[in-house]
């Protein structure tokens, strides 16, 4: 079911191509004082507000043959936090992996292709407090190989690939731009 803001867009342009999910939210609160309210917040705005947008233009995808979705997810939804974001944080970005492979599962038959980028350490406002705590960022900094946090520019590119034709055979990917923090197979 489409939004008022996707069906004004839909009116507006005639139809759209590619999503890229790619708002969001850390919560840095350890597992044992987390509240209720800090999940339910990090959950509803990293994952739900991901599922939201992806099926609010599925159906607009299915009908025009097909589309791309990106979402952006974490390296945290891989290795359980550790950088900023910890359970909450980790837990939601694992919920948009999983999503991603779910949407690209059912909408593969469409043409509809999904994929998430999963982001390490990047210099943005979200990480704008760890500039501020340098024994913190340098062991952030030094836990990742290439030893140096990503310019969101350098996020931008795996986001534009998956957007692209270029990746016309890509469904389902869970792409690490991390530096080299989760080395997986």
């Amino acid at each position: 079911m489409l939004t008022t803001f996707f069906a004004q867009i839909i009116k507006d342009f005639g139809k759209v191509d590619v999503l890229v999910n790619c708002g969001g939210v850390v919560s840095t609160v350890p597992f044992e004082q987390l509240t209720d309210a800090e999940f339910d917040r990090t959950v509803k705005i990293n994952l739900y507000g991901t599922y939201a947008t992806n099926h609010a233009l599925f159906e607009h995808f299915k009908e025009n043959g097909g589309g791309r979705i990106v979402n952006v997810s974490s390296v945290a939804g891989k290795i359980g936090g550790g950088l900023l974001g910890t359970a909450a944080y980790a837990t939601s970005k694992a919920g948009v992996n999983g999503l991603t492979k779910a949407v690209a599962k059912e909408g593969g038959k469409y043409g509809i292709r999904c994929n998430a980028v999963c982001p390490s350490y990047t210099e943005t406002p979200m990480t704008q407090a760890l500039k501020e705590d340098k024994e913190k960022e340098a062991k952030i900094i030094n836990a990742i190989p290439l030893r140096r946090k990503a310019q969101p520019v350098e996020i931008a590119q795996m986001i534009l690939f998956f957007a692209s034709k270029e990746a016309s055979f890509v469904n389902g990917e869970i792409g690490d731009v991390d530096g080299g923090i989760v080395l997986d197979g």
